[in-house]
């Protein structure tokens, strides 16, 4: 079973959650609002004491961190909602993978991944549209965290389970 390395972001709840738990697999899934910071992590067997304190000393020495949400983004399918500023979390990012290099993100296939909260994922273009239309009113001013904790995921076939938490700083 996969793990992965994630910022939930309890406080965009209250503007993405009913979007999210209609459009994007991963909320039904039990996966909370949340920024990826390394998916896929490594397989849950894998994932021994000494995983865990590299993990925990690369995150004792990162400070907590703030983070706003006001932007509205796009992919190919996907509806998310942009981080700023994204230095902290590009910084975490990065010394996640290089602590980690036999875990590249979403296995090489995006060498630069994007910082963002996803909030649809679909094929219809026309539902996203829709959803877009939703989100864009709903902020009238930015979601505002603070980013104090990592959480490891487990993927499993009933959902997502968090398995580990991890404090920054």
């Amino acid at each position: 079973m996969e793990t992965g390395l994630i910022l939930p972001v309890p406080e965009a709840e209250p503007v993405v959650g009913d979007l999210r738990a209609r459009l994007d697999p991963t909320a039904a899934a039990g996966a909370p609002a949340h920024l990826t910071v390394l998916y896929p992590f490594r397989r849950w067997e894998t994932v021994n004491r000494a995983v865990v304190v590299r993990l925990r000393a690369l995150l004792r020495a990162t400070r907590p961190f703030e983070l706003s949400f006001a932007a509205v983004g796009r992919f190919p399918g996907v509806l998310w909602l942009a981080p700023a500023p994204s230095p902290p979390l590009e910084g975490l990012t990065r010394a996640v993978c290089e602590a980690f290099p036999d875990s590249p993100p979403y296995r090489g296939a995006i060498a630069q991944p994007a910082a963002h909260l996803t909030v649809a994922m679909q094929d219809d273009e026309g539902v996203l549209d829709e959803a877009e239309r939703t989100l864009r009113a709903r902020i009238v001013r930015p979601i505002r965290t603070r980013i104090t904790a990592l959480a490891l995921y487990l993927r499993t076939e009933r959902g997502r389970v968090q398995r580990r938490r991890f404090p920054l700083g």
